[in-house]
């Protein structure tokens, strides 16, 4: 559990990303979720949808939390096009009505993107990549809806 990430939202003062933070109950309480670099046999597109399945049950369970925030530098829209196999973590949550807030560069992001993808360290060793931090929040009624509208078949 986390209070959704509020400063970051001060770092991001648009209208509309304040009214839907608001909207989905604010600083609240939130289901973190986190990725365990020593386990990622389901680090792909099924593994992650069956986990935002696992979550909206949770949700169902605890009425009190507003939602799901994940923060990474995954949720960096430059890896739309940098790492397009990638683009499932941003592009599943977005549709279902998730939002993103952008917290910024840092050594450990950096580090953290690049440690795995010897294209990603080229592109920002050649001064042509900084990643950076997003949190993505996904309001307690949009991804219920979301998970609700989903066959968890094949997932």
């Amino acid at each position: 559990f986390a209070a959704a990430p509020w400063t970051t939202l001060l770092k991001n003062p648009v209208p509309s990303k304040i009214a839907r933070y608001l909207a989905a109950g604010g600083t609240g309480i939130w289901f973190r979720i986190h990725t365990d670099p020593r386990n990622t046999g389901d680090f792909d597109e099924a593994g992650w949808r069956r986990c935002y399945h696992r979550i909206a049950d949770l949700l169902l369970t605890r009425p009190d939390v507003r939602g799901m925030v994940g923060t990474s530098w995954f949720y960096d829209p430059q890896l739309l096009a940098i790492s397009p196999r990638l683009a499932y973590l941003q592009t599943d949550p977005l549709a279902g009505g998730a939002f993103m807030l952008r917290n910024g560069p840092g050594a450990i992001h950096t580090q953290r993107a690049t440690a795995t993808s010897p294209s990603r360290r080229k592109l920002h060793e050649e001064g042509k990549y900084l990643p950076v931090c997003w949190s993505v929040l996904w309001p307690r009624r949009e991804l219920l809806a979301w998970a609700g509208s989903r066959s968890r078949e094949g997932v």
